[in-house]
């Protein structure tokens, strides 16, 4: 299916994934996806932001009922003023599900028994067959189901949940499923970190080391039956599994976190009637020889889009985090160098809120910006990732699992919030910090940590930056971007510069998926040096349809500004945090007025 398939109008909300799957198996209709969200993580510092990601993308296509699904009281609680009771209910049991009026079950005579491993492969069985599905000790198991159709999705093992909305998604795009075993998390550090210094090694060649690297990922997938694919999507943590697959298009959807949002991010600008891209940011800080910026500017405003550029000077680390993170826009494309920036590793000594002293070590760097009209005042993006707690390294699962982290870490980011008091009693130069990704604009570096991206407008993201797919992609996914693209290693600026031309003329409008792949058919041939990896379903593309888009666009930035003003002088903000917000808000009044000006012309 290369159209995205109709949401069904309910939601599932649980950790459960056995009456996810029971349920999933009463109610799944063919050609329609079954949205199941996880429960939010309450025990997170930002446990407030968890719900509130799940009731913005519930009120982006309004479910009714949404059932929570033997989810814990607090759960239920979290939930109580954002979700109106009339349209909630909670099932304890798959009997409770038959007393809801508005969904008039009807349970099939037939049942698919089936063991509690492998419950994908068993939910897609059941759904295809038009079965109940019930779980024993003794029942079947298989690790694929329809695999001779021609697009097959294919899931980590491990994340059971995760593998009942991987069913609940191939259901409805008209794919098989199979399940492969899931790589250790060191290993797949290891096999990231192998794509990023691909080009590193005195004793081989960059193309001996893909080449390594993809029969590996061959090897721990070996169980795909290949023949008559036509497209995998691959369900998984970190790796790029479609490396070594380039015979076939492929795509990524990741597992965690928030797995099912992302899924619907995608899903929703997709449906009947919605409208297409508007508005398009492009990021030049003239940093590459060879920009795209400007043929792709001119391809996609001939469509009728709207377009931003900030180029030179004005790409600079303010004004780039302050158009990311609040420009309503559909479409960007960021075109500079990628790369782990130099740093410190900071060693904090602390007694966490259970009595227990502490050594956490930190691998940590910064961003710039320089702030306009204030000389002596800087923005700064801090990105720091723990490397060990206790002496214990914080990357070596078998070692964590000795460790009682407890309050350890949560306390950590709580002290961390005032940098006067809590301060790191060692700091040690290190020439680079894993994963912090920083991307070279006019000024300095700018380290992307979005939280939230683009005013809720849900955006497409082509970041054409060497090694810009690691960290980046998960980031800019859970930011509520829908589709991800960016590269595993370093990428010639000719190259970068030819595949974002060929996906934005030559192939606009195709499925992204299909789109990129015939692009790096184009751009490298046989070679193995293919670094493009894509994250979000395959049925994503550009469009552009026929509305005022400048009216469209002033309409979404009005309602950013008043979401954020009414935010303004919260009772549970800091001075700080308020100021934040009034420097945003007045940022986003200046593009409102601009895009204001454009509104009238067309109505003069």
């Amino acid at each position: 299916m290369q159209k995205a398939p109709t949401l069904s109008k309910f939601l599932i909300i649980s950790d459960d994934p056995y009456i996810t799957a029971q349920i999933s198996s009463l109610l799944s209709k063919r050609g329609h996806y079954t949205p199941v969200l996880d429960c939010p993580r309450l025990t997170r510092h930002d446990a407030d932001n968890e719900v509130l990601r799940r009731n913005n993308v519930a009120a982006r296509f309004q479910p009714n009922p949404i059932i929570f699904a033997k989810a814990e009281q607090k759960v239920k609680d979290s939930f109580k003023e954002k979700f109106p009771n009339k349209i909630v209910e909670y099932v304890e049991s798959i009997d409770d599900l038959t007393n809801i009026e508005k969904l008039s079950v009807t349970r099939p005579e037939e049942k698919l028994t089936w063991s509690k491993k492998n419950i994908g492969v068993g939910l897609l069985l059941a759904l295809r067959q038009k079965k109940e599905i019930v779980f024993a000790e003794n029942g079947t198991s298989e690790d694929c189901a329809y695999s001779d159709l021609e697009h097959l999705v294919v899931c980590e093992e491990g994340d059971e949940l995760a593998q009942v909305i991987a069913a609940n998604y191939a259901y409805s795009i008209g794919a098989g499923l199979c399940l492969i075993s899931e790589l250790e998390e060191g290993k797949a550090e290891t096999i990231c970190e192998a794509f990023y210094s691909s080009a590193d090694h005195a004793d081989i060649t960059q193309t001996e080391k893909l080449e390594q690297l993809k029969e590996m990922l061959r090897e721990a997938s070996a169980n795909i039956p290949l023949d008559g694919k036509k497209m995998l999507t691959f369900i998984s943590g970190k790796i790029p599994w479609g490396f070594a697959y380039p015979e076939i298009p492929t795509t990524h959807i990741f597992n965690y976190p928030d797995m099912g949002i992302s899924i619907l991010n995608a899903m929703i600008p997709e449906q009947p009637n919605t409208q297409g891209l508007s508005l398009g940011v492009m990021i030049d800080p003239e940093q590459v020889e060879a920009s795209e910026v400007e043929t792709v500017k001119e391809s996609l405003g001939q469509r009728g889009m709207i377009l931003k550029t900030l180029k030179g000077s004005g790409a600079n680390v303010y004004n780039v985090t302050r158009n990311i993170g609040l420009l309503p826009y559909d479409f960007l494309l960021i075109s500079t160098h990628c790369g782990d920036a130099s740093g410190w590793e900071w060693t904090y000594e602390y007694k966490d809120s259970e009595g227990i002293e502490r050594t956490l070590v930190t691998h940590t760097t910064i961003g710039v910006g320089n702030i306009p009209h204030e000389d002596e005042l800087l923005e700064v993006m801090q990105f720091s990732k723990f490397t060990s707690l206790d002496g214990v390294n914080w990357n070596d699962p078998k070692a964590k699992e000795e460790l009682y982290v407890g309050t350890a870490i949560l306390d950590y980011i709580e002290r961390s919030r005032d940098m006067d008091d809590f301060k790191p009693v060692k700091k040690v130069p290190i020439n680079r910090v894993r994963g912090s990704s920083a991307l070279k604009m006019w000024d300095n570096n700018y380290i992307p940590v979005p939280e939230h991206i683009a005013g809720d407008s849900l955006p497409i993201i082509l970041n054409n930056a060497c090694s810009s797919w690691h960290r980046l992609a998960g980031d800019f996914i859970f930011g509520q971007a829908r589709v991800y693209i960016g590269t595993l290693f370093e990428v010639m600026d000719a190259q970068a510069c030819e595949i974002a031309i060929k996906l934005t003329s030559k192939y606009f409008g195709k499925s992204l998926a299909v789109a990129l792949w015939r692009a790096q058919n184009d751009v490298y041939q046989d070679s193995i040096k293919r670094p493009y990896i894509m994250v979000g379903p395959h049925f994503q593309r550009l469009r552009i349809t026929s509305e005022d888009k400048a009216k469209r666009v002033f309409q979404n930035m009005t309602r950013s500004g008043a979401n954020m003003a009414r935010s303004l002088n919260d009772n549970n903000k800091d001075d700080f945090a308020n100021k934040k917000i009034k420097e945003n808000l007045d940022f986003l009044k200046a593009e409102i007025e601009l895009v204001a000006k454009m509104v009238s012309k067309r109505y003069k």
